[in-house]
């Protein structure tokens, strides 16, 4: 088992799964950690984001004060200021024919690449739904699990270098990767946090009333892993019609 006393770098959102494992770190092991945030100007959440996460640091410091030393100054980077790494691009683009995924595997891992960072933590999640696990069913056979003092994660064994899993998702590290957004919500209960998680924020489109759209794959996640109540009555009505009314737009030839 590893106990390592380094700077753990993590991808930070301002999401519920990347908020769970920043306090965990931080508040439960005592750990220093290097939150990194990528501005994607195609993203409409942005500053929902940006304002979530620092009401997040707000709440955090007030509730445990030493984690104030341990989460450094969040680092920004814009995507189209991260180099251009051919490689990573055509593995990626690779492995998108076989399995969709976003093109925020594509820019961040280039990131890492640019930056010298082998173990940036990413928390991709299992999902209880089998149609939400294409990249973790992609994955798993490749993974070797890492026990740590701090929880552990998994990572793309080294036996798969010159692969495209591996020259895609080689310098992350997945600490979330066999857990669930419940056993999250469980843990945070226990350890005295869960109100804290309440101020993510997760809607890649959020309304004019500035409330989550309930159409977004981000919000049909939240609301399929049982927490209908992160979801404001308009929104889940949103949930249950929205794909009625794509497919009929379709059939009229109008795009959504």
């Amino acid at each position: 088992m590893k106990n390592n006393n380094h700077t753990i770098n993590l991808l930070w959102t301002g999401g519920m799964d990347s908020t769970f494992r920043l306090i965990q770190l931080a508040a439960v092991y005592n750990k220093v950690v290097q939150p990194y945030y990528i501005i994607d100007p195609n993203r409409n959440s942005i500053l929902f984001e940006i304002r979530a996460m620092e009401s997040i640091l707000n709440a955090l410091f007030l509730k445990y004060p030493e984690t104030k030393a341990l989460i450094r100054p969040t680092i920004f980077k814009e995507t189209h200021r991260i180099s251009p790494n051919q490689e990573i691009t055509s593995s990626y683009l690779r492995i998108k024919r076989i399995v969709d995924i976003g093109s925020q595997y594509d820019w961040l891992s280039r990131f890492c690449a640019e930056e010298g960072i082998h173990d940036m933590e990413i928390c991709l999640e299992k999902s209880t739904h089998d149609d939400e696990n294409r990249i973790f069913n992609m994955l798993m056979k490749d993974m070797d699990k890492i026990e740590t003092t701090y929880e552990g994660y998994f990572q793309i064994k080294a036996s798969e270098k010159g692969k495209d899993t591996y020259t895609t998702f080689g310098n992350f590290r997945f600490p979330m990767f066999d857990l669930t957004k419940q056993y999250k919500y469980e843990y945070s209960r226990n350890k005295g946090f869960y109100e804290i998680l309440d101020k993510t924020w997760f809607c890649l489109m959020p309304t004019k009333k500035l409330n989550p759209c309930g159409k977004c794959h981000p919000c049909r996640v939240v609301y399929k892993e049982n927490l209908h109540w992160r979801l404001p009555l308009t929104a889940k009505i949103r949930y249950h019609i929205w794909p009625t009314l794509k497919k009929a737009a379709k059939l009229a030839g109008i795009k959504r």
